[in-house]
């Protein structure tokens, strides 16, 4: 049987939530085998357990929380190259905000060579 490589990616709280609102998203995966809508999913639903701070966080609690790391790992090729997609679809359309969070993500994924 053959062993499955899997990635751990070092994001933030703050990309995992860039990551949560662009992965259920249409229009992304056009174009793609199927199994790429799926790893996604698959992704999405592994994220599901991160809640952003209370609203009466002050500004330093908020970045704190923002840039706090969060271990992604167990992460196949598919997803991460559902991922990958995802991020770069965006990226070319300029609909990602241009934050730290975002970095973040082109960094890990391996975007900042393209």
């Amino acid at each position: 049987m053959q062993e499955i490589k899997t990635h751990e990616l070092a994001l933030t709280n703050g990309a995992v939530l860039v990551l949560k609102s662009v992965l259920p998203s249409q229009g992304w995966y056009e174009g793609s085998p199927i199994s790429i809508p799926i790893a996604a999913n698959d992704i999405n639903e592994r994220l599901s357990d991160i809640k952003q701070p209370k609203q009466e966080a002050s500004d330093e609690q908020l970045v704190e929380w923002d840039r706090k790391t969060y271990t992604l790992s167990g992460v196949t090729e598919k997803q991460r190259e559902a991922m990958k997609r995802c991020v770069s679809f965006y990226l070319k359309k300029a609909t990602l905000p241009i934050i730290n969070s975002t970095a973040v993500l082109i960094n890990e994924l391996g975007l900042s060579e393209e």
